[in-house]
């Protein structure tokens, strides 16, 4: 959906307690490399002063969007809630730690590279990103400055905590994210690494890296993991003790070539900030919908269109306050209208529906006979819907919610109408 314009290219959410000193080579480092808008949970930090005046100048550009209202316990929830209600501002969306950074290593740029990998096929909904961790380097006591500078020594590739991934997420495919940084997705759509091995859950024994990674800076000097682990943080492993410490930092080897790109990266002109604005958005939506409006408009062009006319209907519904009512409903009618022709062609794909059953409330709320036509046609391909989605197995959804639906449409639609 590349002629889609969406408000934000790359979106990173993070919950964050007593990091502000971390905070700053994170955020710019991201930002340069192309992330473009950071959704940051204060999760009842002790120094948000100093985060909030770090924060501030980001804030201001429309780069950060900070909330400090966030409780211990909390932040999965409000993790899936951003994700829910960003999919349509959000082309890609990732769950990152302040302690992580990414390392694409490719030709190009990191969103060059993305745009890419998703567009190679239709069910690829995440790309899941092996992390490497980097232990103390031997250093005792905290020292101002880049945490990429301090430390260089990473783990071994066979290190356990190796296979988990950090995943970059198509929003509009998501079930629901797990573990911070693994999504369930849309049966049959799914998460691959860089190598298209496939990534069923948190963690991946392939361990690809080749071509990007995560690096996690995890346990830092002894000094800074005695004083994270004397709090309850929201995003870390639960448990924080000297075995692990120890673990991560002996037998490690030294790796710069990160670091070298890290100060490659830093020494350029920082990127600009690109506020696309609503209207802007509005009316790039209007254009993309324009060929599909012309009724000798063949069924080849409407053919895998599906996920495009429903971020244009989604993005109808809770975005453009601001545009005139009627131009925002004729949108909405319009890529409704759209959706359905494209549910009645061959290449209607499966997890589109799965999608569709779950946005029975959008329809619902909707109440444009357009709308009911696509209600109707869920009701009338759900059963089918059912039996392929359990095939798949609980990795990719549980069946069991869409019987849910299928009981909820049998009774408000008793008949077709």
């Amino acid at each position: 959906m590349n002629d889609i314009l969406f408000e934000y290219e790359l979106a990173i959410v993070t919950a964050i307690r007593n990091e502000a000193r971390y905070i700053s080579e994170w955020l710019e480092y991201h930002f340069r490399i192309g992330v473009d808008k950071f959704f940051i949970y204060d999760v009842e930090s002790t120094d948000r002063s100093e985060l909030e005046q770090i924060l501030q100048p980001w804030i201001e550009a429309g780069v950060v969007e900070y909330h400090d209202e966030t409780k211990l316990g909390e932040h999965l929830v409000t993790v899936n809630q951003v994700a829910f209600e960003h999919r349509c501002d959000c082309r890609y969306l990732c769950m990152l730690s302040v302690h992580e950074f990414i390392f694409y290593k490719g030709e190009g740029t990191l969103l060059e590279y993305l745009h890419s990998l998703f567009s190679e096929n239709d069910i690829y909904s995440a790309l899941a990103i092996n992390r490497v961790y980097f232990g103390s380097s031997g250093e005792k006591f905290y020292k101002p400055g880049s945490v990429v500078e301090r430390f260089t020594y990473r783990t071994p590739k066979d290190f356990p905590f190796n296979e988990k991934v950090t995943s970059i997420m198509n929003p509009r495919r998501i079930r629901s994210v797990e573990h911070d940084s693994f999504g369930l997705y849309y049966a049959p759509s799914c998460a691959v690494d860089s190598a298209y091995h496939l990534v069923k859950w948190e963690s991946s024994p392939e361990r690809e890296t080749s071509l990007i990674q995560v690096n996690s800076y995890y346990t830092k000097s002894r000094q800074e993991f005695d004083e994270m682990d004397a709090i309850e943080q929201p995003n870390y492993f639960r448990y924080r003790d000297d075995n692990l410490f120890d673990a991560m930092s002996k037998d490690n080897f030294i790796e710069t070539d990160f670091r070298d790109f890290f100060r490659e990266v830093m020494q350029k002109p920082m990127p600009s900030v690109h506020l696309t604005g609503e209207r802007l958005v509005f009316e790039n939506v209007i254009k993309m919908l324009e060929p599909f409006a012309n009724v000798s408009a063949s069924d080849d062009l409407f053919e895998g269109q599906a996920e495009k006319f429903m971020t244009c209907f989604l993005l109808s519904q809770r975005r453009f306050k601001q545009v005139d009512e009627k131009k925002r409903r004729a949108v909405e009618i319009f890529a409704l209208q759209s959706l359905y022709k494209s549910m009645t062609l061959p290449k209607f794909q499966p997890w589109t529906m799965v999608w569709l059953v779950y946005s029975l409330p959008e329809f619902l709320q909707s109440q444009s006979e357009q709308a009911l036509k696509i209600i109707l046609g869920i009701k009338r391909s759900i059963g089918e819907l059912i039996t392929m989605v359990d095939d798949y197995g609980r990795d990719f959804e549980d069946a069991g919610d869409l019987i849910e639906r299928k009981r909820l449409l049998d009774v408000l639609f008793e008949r077709e109408i």
